[in-house]
């Protein structure tokens, strides 16, 4: 017990730092021994920049932006135009949808925000800090780094059940079948549209 404190007392130590370096500094001189040292502390503790290069870490900072939400706080997306992709840094975030039963996400979970504006809500636990960025600066900006990591925006990883997916039509998240994950969302081929996303897309005249 006293262990898993103490880690979580470090990350969140080392988390001021990476806010203090990459979020105040918004020049991006170029790589900087400081900055070095916070990519090398996101790689430790955050499976999405674990297997990035230096340059693509600094092009998500470059282009990414902070938040942190009160304990309670209902998430909405704070990207201009409403679609953007967040990554949960420090704390915990519980998503719903319709009454269903919460998840909780823990950090390092990449998640979209599209099901917040369909009938998902979600909440802030203790010390949520995110880094998010608006889905189109992310493809038009860095698209090696989008072919690599593109992530769907209705999937998300959840403490208790897992791998989830968002229905648009129905409003809710649930378990995506074995063939749903191998054909569209496995995490080594990235996010290629599914029937789900699709729908969604023809049913707001973007597809």
């Amino acid at each position: 017990m006293n262990g898993q404190d103490t880690r979580d007392s470090q990350l969140e130590r080392e988390t001021l730092f990476v806010r203090k370096v990459a979020f105040e500094n918004r020049t991006f001189a170029g790589l900087t021994p400081e900055l070095r040292t916070v990519i090398q502390k996101l790689q430790r503790n955050l499976r999405f920049f674990r297997n990035m290069r230096e340059d693509e870490a600094l092009f998500f900072l470059r282009f990414s932006r902070s938040k942190t939400f009160d304990e309670g706080e209902t998430l909405t997306c704070p990207a201009e135009g409403g679609d953007c992709l967040c990554l949960l840094v420090t704390g915990e975030i519980i998503f719903q949808a319709n009454g269903g039963k919460p998840f909780q996400i823990e950090p390092g979970v990449v998640f979209g925000t599209i099901s917040l504006a369909r009938g998902a809500t979600a909440r802030a636990g203790k010390n949520a800090l995110i880094f998010y960025i608006n889905q189109d600066i992310l493809k038009r900006n860095m698209p090696s780094l989008t072919a690599k990591y593109d992530m769907c925006p209705f999937g998300i990883r959840s403490k208790e059940g897992g791998h989830l997916c968002f229905d648009p039509a129905a409003g809710k998240f649930f378990q995506p079948q074995p063939e749903l994950l191998r054909s569209f969302c496995k995490w080594e081929n990235g996010f290629q549209p599914c029937p789900h996303y699709r729908s969604f897309k023809q049913a707001n005249g973007t597809a």
